[in-house]
């Protein structure tokens, strides 16, 4: 069944939770559609549950590969890939120059503030560092270097215990990522549909008016004013491609050098796990 609505927005990671939450708040009817499944914290900060038991992590991660043999991870849930990301939010004050100056994008560095208030970004506990890099930190430091500890984004509530487990997600709910947007986004006027897949834009051959999808019920077609498409990285040039529109050629992407630790070994901030 087609239900027309004033915006769709495709992905509920950073930039789409964020749209959502923006355009909930001037009482647009918004439609969220999330490939994966919520996210509970408690399911959250082992490799297990985090990866294999709910299928955040796209194909159990190991078997999701390029044409050229490289593992590819990313994560396939409710929130994206900020709820198993690091969570450090670094702020670069050289590019927020460089940007107005070279490309006349004046005005952004209130928008870099309001992010950092949303988030309550702000450097980690020393106390909170521990292991390798607290022990790195210290001779960084006597060495003369300035060694200060990241920026991250938090809530209110549940304090970090220094785990650093980070990129399993956080299980005390400590750590800031997207779902909190889609919570307030859906106190508002968005309605959020997870397990839904968007397979391709519709179109009348002159503007984008909706999207055709694939859940438990099948494939559907909905309508929208307007389509924000934030699928991510990966996934939103294959939709584009698959609604014959042109995405460019090629992927940057980030090299990822990861230590192998045995499945029942700690994993903490001095190795990262094979999965990973």
């Amino acid at each position: 069944m087609s239900r027309i609505f004033d915006v769709i927005v495709v992905g509920s990671g950073a930039g789409g939770a964020a749209v959502a939450s923006e355009l909930a708040k001037r009482g647009k009817n918004i439609l969220v559609l999330e490939a994966g499944p919520g996210v509970t914290d408690r399911r959250l900060g082992g490799m297990l549950a985090a990866a294999v038991s709910p299928g955040y992590y796209h194909r159990m991660a190991l078997f999701s590969r390029s044409v050229e043999g490289s593992i590819i991870y990313y994560t396939s849930n409710l929130g994206g890939t900020t709820v198993f990301a690091c969570g450090n939010m670094i702020r670069n004050r050289e590019m927020e120059r460089r940007l107005s100056f070279d490309f006349g994008m004046t005005g952004l560095s209130p928008c870099f503030d309001e992010a950092e208030n949303e988030s309550s970004a702000r450097p980690l506990p020393f106390g909170s560092i521990k292991g390798f890099s607290r022990k790195l930190m210290e001779e960084a430091v006597g060495l003369g270097y300035d060694a200060r500890p990241a920026s991250k984004g938090f809530v209110d509530g549940p304090a970090c215990d220094g785990c650093g487990k980070c990129i399993l997600g956080c299980h005390r709910g400590a750590k800031w990522d997207s779902r909190r947007y889609l919570a307030s986004a859906s106190m508002g006027s968005a309605t959020i549909r997870t397990g839904t897949r968007v397979e391709r834009l519709l179109s009348d051959g002159s503007r984008v008016t909706g999207v055709v999808v694939a859940g438990k019920e099948g494939k559907e077609q909905i309508e929208g004013g307007m389509v924000v498409l934030a699928a991510g990285a990966l996934n939103t040039p294959v939709i584009l491609q698959r609604s014959g529109i042109e995405s460019g050629k090629g992927l940057l992407s980030t090299i990822l050098v990861a230590f192998t630790v045995p499945l029942t070994g700690v994993v903490n901030c001095r190795a990262k796990p094979w999965l990973f």
